[in-house]
């Protein structure tokens, strides 16, 4: 693959990655996915934009000010890998638990592969993602 082409995925994935989580413009973010991606985390998968704006928005309503640090970017073939560092205050819903006002730290890597300039699917592993009880709270 030339490296124009891996560039522009790296591109893309942070893009993407920025303006979901640190812009919180999640119609940027999912301008960006195929009509068909697949978004993998925690065991489970959904299909199309519609199941990662459903996550996306869980996220961004129960830690609103969210802040995002992008710590690398990795690209081979048509896939990028990103390693990020996220940190907010849990001040709305989130996951049915209500806010508690207490802060969030959380990392993790999230994996993207694509194709033709549109993401194809996303693979999210973040530290102990799934009970809020499990992230660093304070």
């Amino acid at each position: 693959m030339a490296d124009d082409t891996l560039e522009l995925n790296k591109s893309i994935a942070a893009q993407f990655f920025t303006a979901a989580f640190g812009e919180q413009r999640l119609d940027v973010a999912s301008a960006l996915l195929a009509p068909d991606v697949v978004f993998h985390n925690a065991g489970n998968e959904v299909v199309g934009p519609a199941g990662w704006i459903t996550f996306a928005s869980d996220w961004t309503t129960g830690f609103p000010d969210t802040r995002v640090t992008v710590d690398f970017v990795i690209a081979e073939d048509d896939r990028v890998l990103i390693h990020w560092r996220a940190a907010g205050t849990h001040s709305g819903p989130f996951h049915g638990r209500p806010a508690s006002g207490r802060s969030l730290t959380a990392s993790g890597f999230t994996l993207f592969r694509i194709v033709d300039g549109t993401i194809r699917e996303i693979w999210d592993q973040t530290e102990a993602f799934g009970e809020l009880e499990n992230f660093t709270l304070t």
